[in-house]
């Protein structure tokens, strides 16, 4: 690493240090009371029934049990690092985060914000190393610049709290075994994945076709699923993980597209359009880069689902890659940018400008799009159009990838 490029990784590490200090959203307050139960109380089996259990103390009685929707690995890869982060911190400020934050002074807030976010934002930046070695030599500087600089990035893990960014190194690192010809250890990885979220179960099958093999292809399908059943195995017998998490509400969201062929039956768009993708690559002649086909499944999906601002993380190693290696498509994928800043202004404030609330309490009267726009239009109209331009951009994406997707290379 040349001292250009480490000046350049200490300014991004430093914008994400400053970011995750001032900005506050709710979710930040689930992982470090969801952080603090399980690595200072040690409910590490246990944490999807400590809320609802009838418990008289004030931290069970913070969220209903219904908040644990995410798979264990979700919860436990916080946990971990937060166990020794959470060192630093008196126990009676976590406390006092999780029951009031904003009766904590702004220095306490901001060091209790930093250690949650820190252990996300070393991940995020350390594979950005591993995006650009999918990159020929002549870009792998500027991929790395451009993920360690992407504003969605920055904004779902310093800025929200979230750990999508986990998901897309997973996609990242399965892309790199993928190109090895590491196979089993790209669907262990995907599989893996699903433990933090479902979605890259939805990319496994398209490494069915890299061997025309029955007993090959059943060995991909069950490492796959062991990557995901091993880690929710000891959770199984937990009523709370049963049926919060098992089979998470957000889930759903990816089947309210859908055509209406009954009074009661529908086309899911979502199935369909998969269904597609999938035969279009099991029908080539060879089999397409697993780089080329995730990225298509994880384009029609957003054009599609009403999916929240963070997941979109999980679509960028995939955008800045056809960004960089296909500079005919820069404009294209510069306007579904714009769009998906459009659609994150149009949510609730908690989601923009309102994490800075707890410095600025007067942010929360600045309205956003929804309500500036209101007298010119009915609520949601706005983002209907803007989801529709998304969709048609990232559909002709797809379009575009189909037809040159022997010629892809990572």
């Amino acid at each position: 690493m040349t001292k250009k490029i480490k000046i350049f990784l200490l300014l991004a590490f430093g914008i994400r240090l400053v970011l995750a200090g001032i900005s506050y959203h709710e979710d930040s307050r689930f992982f470090v009371f969801s952080n603090y139960i399980v690595s200072q109380q040690n409910h590490w089996l246990d944490f999807y029934d400590y809320l609802g259990s009838g418990k008289s103390e004030p931290l069970a009685q913070v969220y209903p049990p219904t908040v644990y929707t995410y798979p264990p690995l979700a919860i436990l890869s916080q946990a971990v690092p937060a166990k020794l982060t959470y060192l630093l911190v008196a126990k009676s400020q976590l406390e006092q985060f999780i029951l009031k934050p904003e009766n904590l002074s702004l220095t306490n807030l901001a060091i209790i914000l930093v250690l949650t976010k820190l252990p996300l934002i070393l991940w995020e930046l350390w594979i950005g190393t591993k995006f650009a070695q999918l990159l020929p030599d002549k870009w792998q500087t500027a991929g790395l610049l451009a993920w360690w600089f992407n504003p969605v990035l920055i904004y779902a893990t310093a800025v929200i709290g979230q750990f999508d960014t986990i998901l897309a190194g997973i996609i990242v690192l399965a892309w790199l075994a993928y190109r090895r010809q590491q196979f089993l250890w790209a669907a262990w990885l995907l599989g893996l994945g699903a433990s933090f979220k479902l979605a890259p179960l939805l990319l496994l099958p398209l490494l069915l076709h890299h061997r025309k093999n029955v007993k090959y292809n059943l060995q991909i399908l069950s490492t796959g699923l062991l990557g995901y059943l091993l880690p929710v195995l000891p959770y199984l017998p937990s009523p709370g993980f049963r049926t919060y998490a098992l089979l998470a509400p957000q889930t759903d969201k990816l089947l309210f597209a859908k055509m209406a062929v009954t009074g009661a039956e529908y086309l899911s768009l979502f199935l369909v359009g998969y269904s597609l993708i999938l035969a279009w690559q099991f029908c080539q002649a060879k089999p397409v880069n697993l780089l080329v086909s995730s990225t298509m499944v994880l384009l029609w999906l957003f054009s599609v689902s009403h999916y929240h601002p963070q997941w979109l993380v999980w679509l960028v190693p995939g955008l800045l890659w056809l960004r960089l290696t296909r500079p005919v498509w820069r404009s294209l994928i510069n306007l579904i940018y714009l769009l998906y800043w459009s659609i994150v202004l149009s949510f609730d404030n908690s989601l923009s400008w309102g994490v800075l609330r707890m410095w600025w309490p007067q942010v929360n009267q600045i309205p956003n799009l929804y309500q500036l726009l209101d007298k010119f239009m009915p609520k949601y109209q706005l983002t209907s159009i803007e989801r529709s331009l998304f969709a048609g951009l990232a559909i002709y994406l797809i379009w575009q990838l189909s037809q040159t997707a022997h010629k892809s290379k990572a």
